[in-house]
């Protein structure tokens, strides 16, 4: 077999474009959302209900509850934003990676979904407790 047959069969792992672009996309909107909550330096969250549109009209004076958050949750939020858009783009490295180490990024994107769920839920605390202190 010639070296150039053969460096073609020895691609290394392959990932679907389907998952490469859908790979792509959801690092871009996370990296941008993280980027615009970098640059506000709060997080807003606006309560809002399935009918809240009755209750608009029927109260003209009604209005959602609206809680800032400031500070340690919102680092919190940004690094959540952060490690979901590395696991994203792992699955583009782990397409252009030559090796053969497909249960390498299996067990990355596992370890990166159980410490961004840990994250998460600090990140949760952090935002009930500063919630719970005003």
């Amino acid at each position: 077999m010639g070296q150039a047959r053969r460096k073609a069969e020895d691609f290394g792992n392959r990932v679907p474009a389907s998952e490469r672009w859908l790979g792509v996309i959801v690092a871009s909107g996370a990296l941008f959302v993280a980027w615009d909550l970098v640059l506000a330096d709060r997080l807003t969250i606006a309560q809002y209900r399935r009918h809240a549109w009755l209750r608009r009209l029927m109260d003209k004076e009604w209005k959602p509850e609206v809680v800032v958050l400031h500070g340690w949750p919102v680092f919190w939020a940004y690094l959540v934003l952060a490690l979901v858009a590395v696991m994203a783009l792992s699955f583009v490295i782990d397409h252009y990676d030559r090796r053969f180490n497909a249960s390498f990024y299996v067990t990355l994107r596992r370890v990166m979904l159980v410490f961004t769920c840990l994250v998460a839920v600090v990140g949760t605390v952090a935002a009930m407790i500063q919630i719970s202190n005003r």
